[in-house]
């Protein structure tokens, strides 16, 4: 699958974008021609917005040839048409009438050599209402007014239980420095669970202000996800990206684009799409992918809540993971969507999360309150798989995009019909299984120092010591030294490991000698329980001498000839 994360190149370079859904106008370097489209018909005709794919090298040409094909084009000015433009990916954004389209398809000498239709991207809201949960469910809309109840934002809401994220944080992931960019409705900066700065921060637009919310969706889906009182994974930081501005309308693939784009730019591990439609993109489809090839970014996306067997888009794509909803019973919900490309569950039905605290609110006005509600949908199912990615990627930051999906997928508790299937996926997102699987992945991936590199014991007389040692959670804490006896010489001093991976470490004493070893945890905890997973073994000669995993402040292991101290 994806390869290891690289983040030396930057992708500043990649996209001059504006994420305006109508009216922004994104072009390339001001010295080159521009593209713009006049505001007067001579006659009414149909427009609707397209992305034309050019030949390398070719842009100058193709701006040439849109303005030949009709007297409406000039390449003089800019014009709201001309949505975005991706240089690197070397297509343009823009509205265009069907005869002019027309025009392109059928010419012989053209520099272009694809045209597909923007497709419309929507998010889905339910708000719920216990009383009506069967029926209306079983009906799903856009937004549809409905009462809300049981807003207790001091009870651990059952989604964060459920994906086991309480015993994740017992042992230490909390999301720490791990960056989700939640492309959605902007997020309310002025949420007392959201906290603005470490925590919380997004794209500089204007136009769609990052930490603004005037819908409501994208501040309940981030506080999914690192709500301090209602969120997986509390310690994670949200990057937002706002595409739908300040009315309920679609935006389009192409301005998801531009966001995943802008998400890479910002350093996100995850980007977490609580949207969808019906029809695929190319061009989205493709830059997903490279962005998990090429940076190891992991893209999670709604199924869609139509209670049908269609596929929604972008979650269906190969290398997205589609997530369905289930309810508190493990049941999954009727409106959720069921085919081959759903890879795994999280609770979406009645959950609890933060609403904005301020006007306009959209679904704050359908729910009649602020700052807490409940939602259902797949698009609610999202951020519980993104924060237990955020959860098992500050488990261990090491880890390639690869190796979190794989323990992502085979820790998740089977449901329905035994192994994968079109309703479940692999089943319900589990954190607490998912970080011992990868554990068991890193083990397989042992780093390994071996301070004497000469070769093992090729002096007469000389016999082997080996400590191998499996970091917990704080590494930091824990340093450890061997030194002979006889003259107080340190062999080995070593601190700074990395978390939760394993260390071989040896060298060659002579046979009279008595060595001392010492292991040191500086939080007094030792290498296990509250921390992790880790532990030690020691071997003299290639006979184990003592292994543990539960200690005080320090260990002291006594080796070789050690007569009047301890002789092994």
């Amino acid at each position: 699958m994806g390869l290891p994360r690289r983040r030396s190149r930057s992708l500043a370079g990649l996209v001059l974008f504006s994420l305006s859904l109508l009216s922004a106008v994104v072009l390339a370097s001001s010295s080159s021609s521009q593209l713009v489209h006049h505001d007067v018909y001579d006659a009414p005709l149909l427009r609707r917005r397209v992305i034309l794919r050019y030949k390398n090298g070719t842009r100058q040409a193709c701006l040439e040839e849109l303005a030949a094909i009709s007297q409406h084009y000039t390449t003089t000015t800019n014009h709201d048409l001309l949505h975005h433009e991706f240089p690197t990916l070397n297509a343009f954004v823009l509205t265009m009438a069907d005869d002019e389209i027309e025009k392109l398809r059928i010419a012989t000498t053209s520099n272009f050599v694809g045209i597909e239709d923007d497709v419309p991207r929507y998010i889905d809201a339910t708000l719920y209402d216990d009383a009506q949960h069967e029926e209306q469910e079983q009906q799903p809309s856009h937004l549809v007014r409905r009462r809300t109840k049981n807003n207790d934002k001091n009870q651990l809401p059952y989604g964060v239980d459920r994906v086991q994220a309480p015993q994740a944080w017992k042992l230490g992931a909390i999301g720490r420095h791990v960056k989700v960019c939640v492309i959605d409705t902007g997020v309310d900066g002025t949420h007392p669970d959201l906290l603005v700065g470490e925590q919380l921060r997004g794209l500089t637009n204007p136009t769609n202000p990052w930490n603004l919310d005037a819908i409501g969706h994208g501040t309940h889906m981030a506080g999914i996800l690192v709500g301090t009182q209602l969120g997986v994974a509390p310690e994670a930081q949200v990057l937002s990206v706002n595409v739908f501005g300040s009315e309920l309308q679609h935006t389009h693939a192409s301005t998801i684009v531009a966001a995943a784009l802008a998400c890479a730019d910002l350093g996100a591990n995850i980007i977490s799409l609580s949207l969808g439609g019906a029809l695929p993109s190319p061009l989205e489809e493709q830059v997903l992918q490279q962005l998990y090839d090429e940076f190891g970014i992991i893209s999670v996306a709604a199924a869609g809540n139509a209670g049908n067997h269609d596929y929604t888009y972008p979650a269906s794509y190969a290398q997205v993971i589609s997530v369905a909803a289930v309810d508190e019973t493990n049941r999954v919900a009727p409106f959720s969507q069921a085919n081959a490309q759903v890879d795994i569950s999280a609770p979406g039905v009645n959950i609890i999360s933060s609403l904005p605290v301020r006007e306009p609110c959209l679904l704050c006005n359908a729910m009649g309150a602020h700052q807490y509600g409940r939602l259902s949908g797949t698009s609610v199912a999202v951020p519980h798989v993104s924060g237990v990615l955020a959860l098992l990627k500050s488990y261990q930051p090491q880890a390639t995009a690869a190796e979190l999906v794989e323990a992502l997928y085979a820790s998740a508790q089977d449901l329905g019909a035994p192994g994968r299937d079109n309703h479940y996926g692999r089943g319900l997102v589990q954190a607490l299984t998912g970080m011992e699987h990868l554990d068991g992945l890193l083990d397989c991936q042992d780093d390994v120092v071996t301070p004497n590199t000469a070769g093992r014991c090729p002096i007469p007389g000389q016999v082997p010591i080996d400590l191998v040692i499996k970091t917990d959670w704080h590494p930091e804490e824990t340093s450890f030294d061997l030194v002979r006896w006889s003259d107080q010489e340190t062999i080995w001093r070593y601190s700074n490991l990395l978390s939760h991976r394993r260390f071989h470490f040896d060298t060659c004493v002579m046979d009279d000698e008595c060595l001392v070893l010492s292991i040191h945890d500086s939080a007094g905890d030792g290498l296990c329980c509250t921390s992790g997973l880790g532990g030690y073994q020691v071997f003299y000669n290639s006979l184990e001498v003592t292994k543990g995993e539960v200690f005080n402040d320090l260990v002291t292991v006594y080796l070789g000839e050690c007569t009047g101290h301890q002789t092994l």
